[in-house]
């Protein structure tokens, strides 16, 4: 769920429902994404969430909004790493 990985990294999460739209503000950058859309806005700037992916999109999983951690987290700054061996994903933010 997004809400924990962006408040972790220091941002705060909105959610409309008529929109199924998640909006995302942190420090002066602004993460717009919509359910099911593969592209999102990035500081009012449409760009690709994935852009080796064209399908990877938000979605809403047992009442959850799911989004990709990487471009969210990516977009505000922090590195993501990936363990193969361990499927262990590590997030770190630069101390500011």
């Amino acid at each position: 769920p997004i809400r924990a990985v962006a408040e972790a990294l220091g941002a705060k999460v909105a959610w409309n429902e008529s929109e199924k739209k998640v909006t995302i503000t942190s420090s002066g950058t602004l993460i717009e994404m919509w359910i099911g859309k593969s592209m999102a806005y990035l500081n009012g700037k449409q760009v690709p969430i994935d852009t080796q992916n064209k399908n990877v999109a938000p979605e809403i999983i047992n009442g959850r909004t799911m989004v990709p951690v990487r471009f969210v987290a990516e977009s505000l700054g922090a590195t993501v790493n990936w363990d193969e061996k361990t499927k262990t994903i590590t997030i770190v933010q630069p101390i500011s």
